[in-house]
């Protein structure tokens, strides 16, 4: 590929937009999911509903802990205990936004992508 202004510019602008949406999508974020869990009902007359999910991480943090600590030279029985206490900690659910298209919805969903 030979890259040229042209493409130098798309380029910086579709990642300056991307950015840009963003940073929207981080401020939004919170107030959307706060209005979802006070008990706010989600508009459903568009193509789109917004759920609250929560789960957990979906990491396996205690396997790669584990290697990493033997991998430092503690033993397993100090292992198993370090991960007893975290373990008995409380500790809140993460929250999720789930964007699901709208079963209710019967317009046409107008999404455009810019070309490739």
């Amino acid at each position: 590929m030979r890259l040229t202004q042209r493409f130098v510019t798309r380029y910086a602008k579709y990642n300056a937009l991307k950015n840009a949406l963003e940073k929207w999508l981080k401020a939004k974020k919170d107030d959307l999911r706060d209005a979802l869990l006070a008990g706010q009902k989600c508009p459903d007359r568009g193509p789109y509903v917004i759920e609250v999910s929560k789960r957990d991480s979906p990491v396996d943090w205690k396997q790669e802990w584990r290697l990493q600590l033997k991998a430092n030279g503690y033993l397993d029985h100090w292992i198993d205990e370090l991960f007893a206490k975290i373990e008995a900690q409380p500790r809140e659910p993460q929250v999720f936004l789930l964007c699901k298209i709208n079963p209710a919805h019967r317009g046409k969903i107008n999404l455009r992508l810019p070309p490739a």
